[in-house]
């Protein structure tokens, strides 16, 4: 039997405090949600992404400009207008690969306390299909 090798991409402009033990925050992906908690403590953290999916997804992690209301960012992005400028900074994209629901990949960032971070996934499962954002995956996260 061959084995299948899935490229794993992790992509980040966000900054980690090396000094400060990092938490531990799980993301599970599924046909079509996110699992994670609604609520992240401020600080350094290593965010872990799970993919149980049977489909391709991404994670998109971005942190909203101050004054940028979570609905705002939200209505944007279902309606297919660019958010870029919503948002503060870069942004981290994970990938794994459908059914590898045992090896997550990681990265590591700070996060701000008061801010609200976004995750989503803009892949279709095919041509005239809809975006996953819309079909739930999209997550608001508020960091206290």
């Amino acid at each position: 039997m061959k084995a299948r090798f899935w490229p794993v991409l992790a992509f980040a402009v966000f900054g980690c405090d090396r000094a400060a033990v990092p938490n531990d925050v799980e993301v599970v992906a599924s046909d079509y949600a996110f699992a994670v908690a609604d609520t992240l403590p401020a600080g350094p953290a290593r965010i872990h992404y799970r993919h149980a999916g049977a489909v391709l997804h991404e994670m998109i992690l971005g942190r909203l400009r101050e004054g940028v209301r979570p609905a705002e960012f939200a209505d944007s992005l279902a309606h297919g207008r660019k958010v870029r400028a919503l948002l503060d900074g870069g942004t981290a994209v994970l990938f794994g690969a459908p059914g590898q629901s045992s090896f997550p990949v990681s990265i590591g960032v700070t996060l701000v306390r008061s801010r609200h971070y976004a995750l989503w996934c803009q892949f279709t499962d095919g041509p005239d299909k809809a975006r996953h954002m819309t079909m739930g995956m999209f997550k608001m996260l508020d960091v206290r």
